[in-house]
């Protein structure tokens, strides 16, 4: 996201400004998913983890949609940033509780798995922020084996 931030940004401003924009949009971003993550909780205990995991995929959706549009101006931008948090909020709190819910039957450390191996399949998710799949597969054998 901060990449194609400062791809927009750029026939506007600086390298440096659209840069220091991007980032800026990013911490949007974050303060967006703080906040929702405490609602997106209490959602998912009172309507259930998965409705609350469906909110998440599609205001990532919506978001992502919105960074097709051609912009320069951050105020363009700002929407989408927020609405990806809303996402990563409500998708980073209910994943685990929906997997739980709809995976009983197997082992906490295979439910956990499951949750890995959903996180990596994200585009981008295995390469950006988490570390590769590697050290996912490393994460998931020092928790369970």
């Amino acid at each position: 996201m901060i990449l194609r931030a400062t791809e927009l940004l750029e026939p506007g401003h600086t390298s440096n400004r659209a840069t220091t924009i991007a980032l800026s949009l990013y911490v949007s971003y974050n303060v967006a998913a703080t906040v929702t993550s405490s609602v997106a909780g209490r959602s998912s205990d009172r309507s259930g983890a998965p409705r609350v995991l469906a909110v998440g995929v599609a205001a990532f959706g919506i978001a992502y949609l919105g960074f097709t549009r051609d912009t320069s101006m951050w105020q363009a931008l700002l929407p989408w940033f927020v609405l990806a948090g809303i996402g990563i909020g409500c998708v980073e709190t209910a994943e685990h509780a929906a997997v739980a819910t709809h995976a009983p039957e197997l082992s906490p450390g295979g439910n956990r798995a499951m949750v890995d191996g959903w996180r990596l399949s994200r585009p981008n998710r295995a390469s950006l922020g988490r570390g590769g799949v590697g050290s996912a597969r490393e994460r998931h054998r020092s928790r369970c084996c």
